[in-house]
């Protein structure tokens, strides 16, 4: 049986506290709470509980009558309500704070470990994914840009020539031709149109790659399936990408693409 507080032994108070949570009464009320309680705040356990958004309702007792009636129990209330406070017993329980029972205690402190070394084991597990995550998009983006490299390599005038460099050269060419002269075709805008276009994003090892002024042709493996990287590779503004011809090779696929200029593939 839970043991109670006869009402002979507590001291009642209404006071307007807004905001005020149940629990302990703090220590800047107790001025609105001396005139209803003649004894020594020092003498005294007082807990209350919210009446209204406004008013709190407080229950004291004496400390020497806490500890008497404290032994041993996990909750201990009044054992009687006013007729003036209109809440229930079990709204004041007084073994909170520094009274509460040291059972309680350890409980609350072992669900508060738990929670946090699932939390702890959650961010460890996050920090993990995202570390592997991380290491394998920096795989793909080393390997699309040795793809992007091998490219380069193969059709720039000299071995230190860089994706910039081409981009740099195609420009100065333009700017060179007079206004009202139209560039005859050139393989290096068909091959500088493919490496602009080039899926960075997807493995693949280009194998060979070749262009006329109206046409280019492209030989590249890719690992595994081809899906990925077909969908990401775009024909260039006025080229037309044919069908591909795929051929498997143990566990990677090799690809031979054609693009064509677009009055060219309608002839």
């Amino acid at each position: 049986m839970t043991p109670t507080v006869p009402a002979d032994r507590l001291f009642w108070s209404i006071i307007d506290a807004p905001g005020v949570r149940a629990g302990r009464i703090p220590a800047g009320l107790w001025p609105l709470i001396e005139d209803d309680i003649p004894v020594d705040a020092g003498q005294l356990w007082a807990v209350g509980a919210p009446i209204d958004p406004g008013r709190i309702a407080v229950c004291a007792i004496r400390k020497i009558d806490l500890t008497d009636l404290a032994l041993g129990a996990l909750i201990l209330t009044p054992e009687s309500i006013p007729d003036f406070i209109p809440l229930p017993p079990t709204s004041f329980n007084f073994l909170i704070g520094q009274h509460e029972p040291r059972p309680i205690r350890r409980a609350r402190l072992r669900r508060h470990l738990a929670a946090a070394a699932c939390t702890l084991l959650a961010v460890s597990l996050f920090a993990i994914g995202l570390s592997r995550r991380t290491s394998s998009w920096n795989a793909e983006a080393i390997a699309a840009q040795s793809a992007a490299d091998t490219v380069i390599a193969s059709i720039a005038p000299s071995p230190n020539w860089s994706r910039d460099d081409l981009t740099l050269e195609l420009m100065q060419r333009r700017q060179a031709a007079p206004p009202d002269l139209a560039p005859p075709a050139d393989a290096a805008e068909a091959l500088a149109a493919v490496i602009a276009r080039w899926p960075m994003q997807v493995p693949s090892k280009p194998q060979a790659i070749s262009a006329s002024g109206t046409s280019a042709s492209i030989s590249v493996t890719i690992p595994g399936e081809p899906q990925t990287f077909l969908a990401a590779l775009k024909a260039p503004e006025g080229w037309r990408l044919d069908e591909p011809r795929l051929a498997a090779i143990d566990k990677a696929t090799r690809l031979n693409l054609e693009l064509r200029k677009e009055e060219t593939a309608a002839r």
